[in-house]
């Protein structure tokens, strides 16, 4: 049988106490959210409203993407149908088939 090095034992047990901590510090701070209200990758994105993280909650859109969409919504003064997201690069067919039952266009407001 193979000697542990003096002070390993205490080494391990520090590092495994420390896991526990970490995961019992997790699970205790994450938000108890209300039923009532959906969670945030369920809800509608209004198009015309979302901020750059918002559009980041959707499969397939990254900072850049949402960055390039946001800037297009300003310079257009708002979206007027959901369909004209197609005109910002990066957004094809296939990644808005699979966003589009997430989107909603609301009304568009100033940013």
């Amino acid at each position: 049988m193979k000697r542990l090095r003096p002070g390993a034992v205490g080494v391990a047990a520090a590092v495994f106490a420390a896991v526990v901590l970490v995961s019992l510090a997790r699970q205790a701070w994450q938000p108890h959210r209300d039923a009532s209200i959906p969670p945030a990758e369920s809800r509608l994105l209004n198009i015309n409203q979302a901020t750059v993280l918002e559009w980041t909650v959707l499969s397939g859109i990254g900072p850049v993407l949402a960055g390039r969409i946001v800037r297009l919504r300003k310079a257009r003064g708002g979206f007027g149908s959901i369909d004209e997201l197609q005109l910002v690069k990066g957004l094809g067919e296939k990644k808005m088939g699979r966003i589009r039952p997430r989107l909603t266009l609301g009304v568009a407001e100033p940013d």
